[in-house]
């Protein structure tokens, strides 16, 4: 069975600086190396970064604060997890929307690797995770979403306790994605 780990926005400009850097965010990278690491030594497992990088006037902020600017340290991998990047990082996409399939070349990338699952774990949960997993459920992939791997923010009006439970409510009720309480949980 090839396992395909999908990790959306693991990168600094969420978990360790700049407007975005949100605390909530930092606290599932153990969890999220965990599962890595369980899947690299799987020989059927496969590790896919796909992380904002965006152009200074880009749309988003118009509705987000600027975050993740292109060739900027916010668009690194966080350290925890770099060691899980190719040397020559073919598995670092760029992206620039919500959902990680658009814009970029990860829905050629799944056609090569032809996942029979696909683990989404990073952030926000209730946006890049909920857009990703709803394309990828179109195109008829198992998705599993474990909930100690993924996050949103907290924000005056989102609380992301209950954010974060409605969307994955979502994902399970109407996606059919597997919404699983921890990576633990999940057999590799």
């Amino acid at each position: 069975m090839v396992t395909l780990v999908l990790a959306i926005d693991a990168v600094k400009g969420f978990c360790d600086i700049g407007n975005m850097q949100n605390p909530r965010m930092k606290k599932i990278i153990p969890n999220i190396e965990d599962l890595m690491e369980r899947v690299q030594k799987n020989r059927d497992g496969d590790i896919i970064f796909v992380c904002d990088n965006h152009q200074e006037d880009d749309p988003e902020f118009k509705r987000f604060p600027k975050h993740c600017i292109l060739d900027t340290e916010e668009v690194e991998v966080v350290p925890q997890l770099r060691r899980f990047l190719m040397a020559d990082k073919k598995n670092y996409v760029p992206k620039t929307k919500f959902n990680a399939l658009s814009g970029n070349h990860l829905k050629e990338s799944l056609a090569k690797i032809k996942p029979d699952r696909i683990i989404t774990v990073g952030v926000c949960t209730d946006i890049c995770i909920l857009y990703t997993v709803a394309a990828l459920r179109e195109l008829g992939y198992e998705v599993i979403v474990p909930t100690d791997c993924v996050e949103t923010f907290d924000a005056p009006d989102h609380n992301a306790e209950d954010v974060n439970n409605s969307i994955l409510k979502h994902m399970a009720d109407i996606l059919g994605a597997e919404i699983i309480a921890t990576q633990a949980g999940i057999i590799i």
